[in-house]
């Protein structure tokens, strides 16, 4: 299983809604989405995904499910579709790094979301922490001193987790935690075992190791648990 699927069913899970009306801000391709849906036509989505590339692949996996609804924008501001305070659950998954204004992003999900719902923002520190290209680098460091450079197609930064509390709270959520995933390589291993059942079997135990464990992780201090687990969720409830 996707990891991202897994961890969009732990999202659903927490929420404690069997038929949530669901916000995904940024959904990219709608590969993580795509199973979940289609095993869940009781389930209510609308993804927002701003690049036309993206957009056209998301419509072409799950445009055609009744339980549908997808807009072509950025996730900024009014969004076509998206009332305020309609959703239970809003998330996004690999997200905020790519996002120049952040607040802007993090308002919409708290406007979006109904009071007691659930947000979760998920997002990726490896561009930063493991830049695999000296381009790579060169524009996580762009994103970070010089954010107005890079366009938004282009643009990658380094996001401290109390920036990402400290606008959610503003906007007025309570952050209840956050957990740390994806260890280096995992994604890799997750890879390499898409055509070996047993080793699917092995990428998925070691998934609910993390699960499992994840609530110890924060225990572990800054750098090193951002090196050691650099995708980080944060998980608020609007008030």
């Amino acid at each position: 299983m996707l990891l991202k699927t897994s961890f969009i069913e732990r999202i659903v899970k927490h929420s404690g809604l069997e038929r949530p009306r669901i916000l995904e801000l940024a959904c990219g391709t709608a590969r993580h989405i795509d199973p979940i849906l289609k095993a869940h036509p009781e389930y209510t989505y609308v993804g927002v995904e701003p690049y036309p590339a993206s957009f056209e692949k998301t419509k072409s996996a799950i445009g055609d499910l009744p339980n549908v609804t997808l807009v072509n924008q950025l996730a900024y501001g009014s969004v076509g579709g998206v009332s305020p305070e309609s959703f239970d659950i809003v998330f996004s998954l690999s997200a905020l790094e790519h996002i120049k204004n952040l607040e802007a992003f993090i308002t919409l999900s708290a406007e979006s979301v109904k009071r007691g719902g659930l947000i979760v923002h998920r997002y990726d520190l490896g561009h930063a922490l493991y830049p695999g290209t000296m381009k790579e680098h060169m524009q996580v460091w762009i994103g970070n001193t010089f954010p107005k450079l890079l366009p938004e197609n282009r643009f990658v930064r380094y996001v401290p987790q109390t920036e990402v509390e400290g606008l959610l709270t503003r906007a007025g959520c309570a952050v209840e935690r956050a957990t740390y995933h994806n260890m280096p390589n995992h994604r890799g291993f997750e890879k390499c075992a898409q055509n070996d059942e047993v080793l699917k079997d092995a990428a998925t135990a070691l998934s609910a190791w993390e699960y499992a464990h994840e609530d110890l992780f924060a225990r572990i201090p800054l750098p090193a648990r951002e090196y050691l687990f650099p995708a980080v969720a944060i998980w608020a409830r609007k008030g």
